[in-house]
Formats: structure tokens, sequence, C-alpha cells
């Protein structure tokens, strides 16, 4: 890896935010990223540089390189678009992923971070490692670990987190689909799935409160 290095990566990603506000009654809430400039309740978080341009219902990110969703300091992390989660409600957020300009190494997805950095996790798609992966990626303090799948490299990648416990990141469930709306969610977390999506319920669980942490979007540009 040399710091010399810079490569940028365009990529489309839309974001949907899905809140179960009580047992008799859902509300759908996404934004549809249609013009400029981004909504006051999103915060574009990107020390390490990188841009992002709204239109026709996408958010387009040119991400530098080289950046990493793990770094330790800001300045080496890629670009976000984040947003505080509902506080007390089960939540589900996917995103819809279409890349333009393929950086080696380049990936884009969901993140859940805490504002002070200490534990994240990424559900990421990865065009080009393994030829065409998703990921599990989640760090708690020193400790981390993850998972992936190969899903090649078949239209549009879609991501998912499902959070049905009213304490987030106990229980979570990861889903991944590639093509259009109508193609069926792949459950990452199914019991049948040889490397099961897992996150360490007794590590996460204590990290992730309401009011503490965001969730959002991120593109890296690769190295």
């Amino acid at each position: 890896m040399s710091t010399a290095v810079s490569r940028t990566l365009g990529v489309a990603l839309g974001l949907f935010l899905v809140v179960a506000l009580n047992t008799a009654a859902r509300e759908f809430h996404t934004d549809q990223f249609d013009h400029s400039p981004l909504n006051p309740s999103w915060t574009f978080f990107a020390p390490g540089g990188g841009s992002y341009d709204l239109r026709d219902g996408w958010v387009h990110f040119i991400a530098p390189g080289p950046l990493w969703i793990l770094a330790e300091d800001e300045a080496s992390m890629p670009p976000m678009i984040l947003i505080e989660p509902p506080a007390d409600d089960v939540f589900t957020f996917e995103t819809r992923i279409r890349f333009h300009n393929v950086a080696p190494l380049a990936s884009a997805g969901l993140v859940a971070i805490r504002k002070d950095l200490e534990s994240r996790m990424i559900l990421e798609y990865s065009p080009t490692v393994g030829g065409g992966m998703v990921l599990l990626t989640w760090l708690a303090g020193a400790l981390h670990g993850g998972g992936s799948a190969q899903v090649g490299l078949t239209g549009d990648t879609w991501l998912r987190v499902e959070l049905p416990s009213d304490m987030p990141f106990t229980e979570p469930r990861f889903f991944y689909r590639q093509g259009g709306e109508e193609d069926p969610w792949i459950d990452a977390t199914a019991p049948g799935v040889v490397f099961p999506f897992r996150l360490p319920a007794d590590i996460i669980k204590p990290r992730f409160l309401p009011g503490e942490y965001w969730i959002g979007l991120y593109v890296d540009g690769g190295s």
C-alpha cells in the first residue's frame, strides 16, 4: 500500500430507513436524494476527503483512496453520510448500490458507527474481491471479526439490516440481493448458510445505545 496512490470511485447509493412505530402500524421513512442540499438530519462525514452529489434518487459519491472503514484515526476513514437512528423503535435500514468506476479493493455499503468511533458494524459489497463479495465486519474496541459470501457481479446490489429487537444489535439479521426490486432477498443469517453472518451480542450490545451512534452509507475508493 502506498500513500502516494490516489484513486477515485464513482458509486451511487440509495438508503431506505424503515421504522416500526408499534406492533399495529409501520411508518416507512426514505430519503429520495433527488436534490441538494442534503437534508439537515444527515451528516456528511469525510475527514479523509471525498465528495457527494444528490440526483435522480441516488447519492453519487466520489471517494479517494487508500482509506479504510476500520481505521483508528478519522483522516484515514472513507466518506460517509450518517443519520441518528430511532431511539426506541425496532427498525430496518437498507441500500441499493450501483458502481460506475471501480478501484482495486473498492467497497460500499451500510454502516452503524458510534459517535466516538470506538465501535462499528459494516455490511458491505465489494465487486473486486473474490469475484464480488458481500462482507460483514464488526469492530468493538480492540476486538473485530466478520463473515463473507461470494455473490458475483449481477446488476445492482442491495443490502439490508433488520433489527427486530427493541435493543439494537442484540440479534440483527442481514440480507442481500442482486438485480432489481423483484428479485428475492437472501438471508445471510439463515441456519442453512454455510457461514451465517453473526454479531457477538455480548460484545456489541452495550456499545450501540440510543443517542450514541449513527447509521448510514459509506464508500471506500480502494487502495
